[in-house]
């Protein structure tokens, strides 16, 4: 395969003997090689089976099933729980410190929890990131629109001269992947966490908190921007995902375990033995949750709220 710099990143949909339809992320290199480095599998009614179906944050946790329904737990302040939507159908959840948005089918958006700013009627998204208090959204178009609380400037900001294929919202900062692998970000972090990397290549960026990671073409993790729990010491190894938080980052690995680092604290980084999973969402401030193969949902870390005990229809 050709090196990270000659290849580029092409999206593609087909049919599937078990499912209506995948999406592929494939990676196209000069040499004529190709890569598949992400698929996503869709249910009838268009929501996803496996990715986008668990999602954390703070202190709570949600849940996607395989027909869109959303079950939330762990703490419950602004209705973040309570008020999750029992009657509606939804492709995925994003999960910022106090309230929760939700990707409709159609590409609209519901939230639900903490008051604030809501993107308009007339908005349609493809993906949508949580950061701290705020929320982004990306256009079919690869334009990306944000809303929330503006902490710190250019945090609702982002460029309008920009096409991308992914973007992830971290605690101050964005960064959306562009279809060539390159990166770019935005907001303020207390160092450099909005400076990627020149030259390098990646098919998924992950932001944490005043940090990033990217998963590149060869599937190692590479991250930079501040480091006080070891959150840069990254594992070597091929990667199939990865999940940052404010202390720790999760990466899920070729064989589908998974293997955390930074912060120990909490038990956030006590990855359970023996499980393997198809996705998991370390975004929670000290616990991690993951989507087995037969989509019941293992959680680990901290669990003072509940927010590790998945309901018994779950587990």
């Amino acid at each position: 395969m050709g090196g990270p710099e000659d290849c580029r990143l092409e999206a593609r949909r087909y049919s599937l003997r078990e499912e209506p339809f995948a999406e592929a992320l494939v990676a196209r290199c000069a040499d004529g090689t190709e890569q598949v480095v992400r698929v996503e599998v869709y249910a009838p009614t268009e929501t996803p089976t496996a990715r986008d179906a668990v999602a954390v944050s703070s202190n709570r946790s949600c849940f996607l099933s395989r027909h869109g329904a959303a079950t939330c737990w762990g703490a419950e302040g602004d209705g973040e729980v309570s008020d999750t939507p029992g009657s509606e159908t939804f492709r995925q959840l994003a999960l910022a410190s106090h309230r929760t948005c939700a990707l409709r089918p159609d590409g609209s958006v519901r939230c639900w929890g903490m008051t604030g700013e809501l993107p308009t009627a007339e908005d349609r998204f493809v993906r949508i990131a949580a950061g701290g208090y705020f929320f982004c959204g990306l256009r079919e178009d690869g334009s990306v629109r944000c809303w929330g609380e503006d902490a710190t400037p250019g945090t609702l900001e982002p460029p309008t001269d920009e096409v991308f294929v992914q973007i992830s919202s971290g605690g101050r900062h964005s960064c959306g992947l562009r279809e060539d692998g390159t990166l770019r970000c935005w907001g303020v972090a207390s160092t450099t966490p909005s400076a990627p990397p020149k030259h390098a290549r990646f098919v998924a960026v992950e932001a944490g908190h005043d940090y990033t990671c990217g998963l590149r073409t060869d599937r190692t993790i590479t991250c930079w921007g501040d480091d006080p729990n070891g959150q840069l010491d990254v594992p070597e190894g091929r990667f199939l995902q990865i999940s940052a938080s404010q202390h720790h980052v999760c990466g899920l690995r070729d064989d589908r375990s998974v293997l955390c680092w930074g912060s120990s604290g909490m038990g956030r980084l006590d990855v359970p033995e023996g499980e393997r999973f198809v996705e998991i969402s370390s975004r929670g401030l000290g616990h991690n949750c993951g989507v087995r193969a037969d989509g019941t949902v293992r959680c680990w870390g901290s669990d003072t709220y509940g927010q590790s005990t998945p309901p018994p229809s779950l587990e």
